[in-house]
């Protein structure tokens, strides 16, 4: 695996702890902070911290549609322990709260 393949496939592995950051991933590949920020911007033209976002959010939704869980514990689920945060990276990703995710037909997403 390359390098890359190795950070997403950790990111997909711990986005569910909340400790899941920049600074945590460097320590695991024994790299420099700077030095991951850089080459996985270089190498998907994206933010680390908003590769995680979109991570959790993935999740975070498939959780809301089909779960029934209350939206604190799927916000825990997803690595966020502040429930506003969470509120806040949900309706930046998907327009709407998780209580109005919830009722909107699956087609119409």
């Amino acid at each position: 695996k390359s390098q890359l393949e190795k950070i997403i496939a950790y990111i997909g592995a711990h986005f569910s702890e909340d400790t899941l950051c920049l600074s945590s991933i460097a320590k695991q590949f024994n790299l420099t902070e700077s030095y991951v920020s850089t080459f996985f911007k270089q190498q998907t033209d994206s933010n680390i911290s908003l590769y995680i976002e979109k991570v959790r959010m993935e999740h975070a939704k498939a959780l809301v549609r089909t779960s029934g869980l209350p939206t604190k514990e799927i916000a825990a689920r997803c690595g966020y322990q502040n429930l506003n945060t969470f509120y806040k990276a949900f309706k930046r990703n998907f327009g709407v709260s998780p209580k109005e995710f919830r009722n909107i037909p699956e087609q119409e997403e």
